[in-house]
């Protein structure tokens, strides 16, 4: 904040200046120069809502100033995002397709920590693990599938929810290989002669 003389039009320097907030933290102010005053505090621990810092001023010949809720700190969440694979993922019929997502803020960037809610439209069984830290690992089964014996690939659709955060989605791509298979003939040759009955 600025503290200014408006009499004179001037800063006012080296003043007491101490700060009171409503979530409990209080302090004198640090004095920077040019008659700013400066606080840091880690609000990292604050859940969302309204936070209000009030302020009072002294410095001898100057007339003491209060300033009741003066910074409005409103701490609101962030919307949710999925990091997904960009690539597809390969996987062999009658197996597991395995990959990682992220959960993380769309504004921040970082891992949210804790619980959010995960689903999928994959139509096979599929288990969805949260390792902490905001990643998740998804195992989706690819058994049955490919049904006509050639390759196939899904989009499957991944949503997301938590909490104070709101709801998103992500997609990704499986490409399934069907189960290779070899057949083996009988090459021998075998010599007949016209009307002749082979056994």
């Amino acid at each position: 904040m600025r503290f200014f003389d408006i009499d004179i039009n001037k800063a006012v320097h080296f003043a007491s200046v101490k700060y009171n907030s409503t979530f409990g933290t209080s302090g004198v102010m640090v004095y920077l120069g040019s008659g700013v005053y400066f606080i840091d505090i880690d609000t990292s621990s604050l859940g969302l809502g309204d936070y209000y810092f009030s302020f009072n001023s002294t410095l001898e010949f100057y007339e003491n100033q209060t300033a009741i809720d003066l910074i409005h700190l409103k701490i609101i969440a962030q919307p949710l995002a999925l990091e997904v694979p960009s690539g597809a993922i390969n996987a062999m019929a009658n197996s597991y397709a395995t990959c990682q997502v992220n959960v993380t803020g769309a504004i921040s960037g970082d891992p949210l920590f804790g619980n959010a809610n995960m689903t999928t439209d994959w139509d096979n069984p599929y288990h969805i693990t949260n390792d902490t830290f905001g990643t998740f690992t998804l195992n989706f089964s690819t058994f049955d599938i490919p049904a006509q014996g050639v390759l196939e690939s899904f989009t499957i659709t991944i949503f997301a929810n938590k909490t104070n955060y709101g709801a998103t989605t992500g997609f990704i791509t499986i490409i399934v290989n069907p189960i290779q298979t070899n057949a083996d003939a009988n090459n021998s040759i075998v010599n007949a002669h016209l009307n002749e009955h082979l056994q």
